[in-house]
């Protein structure tokens, strides 16, 4: 194990309480963890609490499904984002088909997001 080793990682968190963010940096590329840095992101840090989703790292075949699932419910649902945006502004009954559309679009980048983080982890970094 690199000179950032476990015992410095401990000792770390014994005196801080908490990791700062280029600690768990280098600890997602010691233990090749790319997660952790979601996982930071999403629960420890105040701006990434709010723009960040957390991600679950799953298999790659779960993955998949998953973005090809997401992205084939984002289908349908174009031609209406394109009659709700052409005009610039979104009317009160053009919310709930906007809202609906937006959090299809979260699925999807989520979807995304996990596999990135998969590929991250799993491809060597001289491949992806």
């Amino acid at each position: 194990m690199p000179s950032y080793g476990r015992t410095l990682l401990q000792t770390l968190f014994a005196q801080r309480g908490m990791a700062a963010p280029e600690d768990v940096i280098r600890m997602s590329q010691v233990y090749n963890a790319p997660e952790l840095c979601n996982y930071y992101c999403s629960h420890e840090c105040p701006i990434g609490m709010k723009y960040v989703p957390s991600i679950e790292m799953t298999e790659l075949p779960a993955i998949i499904l998953e973005t090809v699932a997401s992205l084939n419910a984002v289908y349908p649902l174009t031609n209406r984002l394109i009659e709700i945006s052409r005009d610039g502004k979104i009317s009160e009954d053009e919310i709930p088909d906007f809202s609906n559309i937006q959090e299809n679009l979260e699925k999807v980048s989520r979807a995304i997001e996990a596999l990135q983080l998969w590929v991250e982890k799993e491809v060597p970094a001289n491949q992806n």
